[in-house]
């Protein structure tokens, strides 16, 4: 049977238009109405499957017709360093003190005759210099300056100084010097210099012994000069033109890590005061040196095998978004920046959801409220407003200035309309980029963008559960295939009776 010609053209074009469809369907260039970014650490396999199996599967039909796209976002690297071998967990900053470089030749620096488990120093362990304080004025209204730092093995705390420039006066009889403990604010010990008790002069700084106590790894510190508020301070000379200069040594070669609002800046002319110390167990010390290569063997075959699995992954899903970063958690901030650039590049959509792998998502719920939601740029999630800038620990933060962050949605979940997606892909090679990707986007959003803010309780910043929410963080694997169950069979994903 012959087809007539103008059937058998209207067939052509309808091959070509399935033609055009599927290519533009496999290319991702259809319109998703939301857009799910799971930042995911490399190594947890276990919650992207179960991710893959519980709210983000819509083979229950949950979802109906709306057009939903969920990526893992990780990172093309591993920290190709052993987390013992780091100056803390959340970075991929090394460290590797060297044995040769502990030992101090030069006897000034020598405090006085120690054990053989313990080896003396002033601050920079290369060339004994003391560890301080940047003192940049002649005068302040309130000088109150510090440095901070995290220890990374043991030490023993023998002396503070003061530097001989600084002046007890009528003002201020006594000048205090105070070393706080970073995570509660609590002081230490403080020890005061005056005319009458000045302490021994030594390489330009003025030292009073105090009871030896030693500070534990992983403790982080201020060390400051106390002065209160309206005090002048006396100086002899021109404090300019001392000559002291003190430089940050290299990290990865001390048993301290100094915390510094400006990376580029490693040397100062002046220091107000500093502290002489011991380390501590030194033999221990060199026993963490000795087994740093059977470490890094075991760390690389570890991270090679996780690779390979990555790989599978990948291959095996179309879900996994890799960018070029090294994933630690301190870069997760990068992270969302590079993952909305690929996003522009990819799609075209109406919203992008940022959440973490750790976290239950209600999506139905979530797009039930999103059709609500009346204004055209939006940011929608539970706001945290105020937020106390930590400067010590998991969330230390050096480059931010403020002592509260701008508003922020927490990290569980919450989501964007597509011109702030947009906005922030074309903007993110002139964005600087803090120590957390949730305050990280309130600073941005705050200064440049202003978008309208949409609050809600149902995005849960803790791990509560009720039955209405949109999401909840801190889930095991187990508990997050746990809450999907339960939400399936009786509509309540805090459990069924």
């Amino acid at each position: 049977m012959e087809i007539p010609k103008n059937l058998s053209d209207a067939l052509i074009i309808v091959f070509f238009l399935l033609a055009y469809i599927l290519y533009h369907v496999h290319h991702f260039k259809l319109p998703f109405e939301l857009i799910v970014l799971v930042s995911s650490a490399r190594e947890n396999f276990d919650h992207r499957t179960i991710i893959r199996n519980t709210w983000a599967c819509n083979e229950s039909g949950e979802l109906g017709y709306r057009r939903i796209k969920v990526y893992f976002v990780v990172g093309d690297k591993s920290c190709p360093f052993p987390t013992e071998d780091r100056v803390d967990a959340y970075s991929c900053c090394p460290w590797t003190p060297q044995a040769t470089h502990l030992q101090i030749t030069n006897q000034e620096a020598l405090i006085s005759s120690v054990d053989d488990n313990k080896k003396s120093h002033q601050g920079n362990i290369l060339e004994p210099q003391p560890v301080g304080l940047e003192l940049t004025a002649s005068r302040y209204p309130r000088l109150k300056l510090f440095i901070a730092f995290r220890i990374l093995h043991p030490i023993i705390i023998r002396k503070f100084g003061l530097h001989e420039s600084i002046k007890a006066d009528a003002s201020l009889p006594r000048i205090p010097v105070v070393l706080l403990n970073g995570a509660n604010q609590e002081e230490v010990v403080r020890v005061h210099f005056s005319d009458i008790d000045s302490g021994i002069l030594q390489n330009n700084f003025y030292y009073q012994p105090v009871e030896a106590f030693l500070l534990p790894k992983d403790f982080e510190g201020i060390l400051m000069l106390d002065i209160p508020e309206n005090t002048d301070i006396s100086y002899s000379g021109n404090i300019n033109n001392i000559s002291a200069v003190f430089c940050l040594p290299p990290d990865s070669d001390t048993v301290i890590y100094f915390y510094q609002s400006n990376p580029n800046i490693r040397c100062w002319s002046q220091l107000a005061t500093n502290f002489i110390y011991d380390i501590d167990d030194f033999g221990d010390l060199e026993r963490h040196i000795t087994s740093r290569p059977e470490r890094h063997k075991k760390w690389t075959a570890e991270k090679w095998i996780e690779e390979q699995r990555l790989l599978e992954e990948k291959n095996k899903f179309s879900d996994l978004m890799v960018v070029q970063q090294i994933d630690v958690y301190r870069n997760l901030a990068n992270k969302l920046l590079l993952a909305q650039k690929k996003l522009m590049k990819w799609h075209t959509y109406s919203y992008v959801l940022k959440s973490d792998d750790d976290c239950f998502l209600n999506l139905k719920q979530i797009l039930k409220h999103l059709d609500s939601i009346e204004y055209k740029t939006f940011w929608f999630g539970k706001f945290r407003s105020n937020w106390a800038v930590d400067r010590y620990g998991k969330w230390a933060e050096w480059l931010y200035d403020s002592v509260v962050y701008p508003k922020f949605a927490c990290g569980s979940g919450n989501v964007i309309t597509s011109d702030i997606s947009q906005w922030l892909a074309n903007s993110s090679d002139y964005l600087k980029v803090y120590q957390g990707e949730d305050v990280t986007m309130g600073i941005w959003l705050a200064a440049a963008f202003g978008p309208v803010t949409v609050d809600d309780q149902r995005w849960h910043c803790t791990k509560t559960c009720s039955p209405d929410m949109f999401s909840m963080p801190d889930l095991t694997a187990e508990e997050l295939s746990r809450m999907w169950a339960d939400n399936m069979n009786c509509g309540n994903p805090c459990g069924c009776e």
